[in-house]
């Protein structure tokens, strides 16, 4: 039986919703959003968000086989997270970096 689809508004939320869960910071060097489950900051958001929903985890670089445990299309998944290593500069993934932030309770550099 097929996952349901998760969408990036409902990925958002789920974010929001477990974020007391979290210890979460941004790489002083890199500028990339990093969350911890267990101590170190290991995961990206749709790892961090897979683990929460299923208990299943996944490394940092898993994040497509986490979006596909969750429902969340690979090109979303792919979206959202190059949004938290902030390396994409599309419309998108500016509106995703500026909503993790946001959910995450995270300040934004004033550039």
């Amino acid at each position: 039986m097929p996952k349901p689809k998760m969408t990036a508004d409902q990925f958002m939320k789920e974010l929001a919703k477990h974020k007391g869960k979290f210890k979460i910071g941004i790489h002083h060097y890199y500028d990339k959003i990093r969350i911890s489950l267990n101590g170190e900051l290991d995961h990206c958001p749709v790892t961090s968000v897979c683990e929460t929903l299923t208990g299943k985890r996944f490394g940092i670089g898993q994040w497509k086989q986490a979006a596909r445990e969750i429902g969340l299309q690979l090109r979303t998944a792919n979206a959202i997270v190059r949004a938290a290593d902030d390396e994409l500069r599309t419309k998108t993934a500016k509106l995703y970096r500026r909503q993790m932030f946001r959910v995450l309770g995270l300040k934004e550099k004033v550039v």
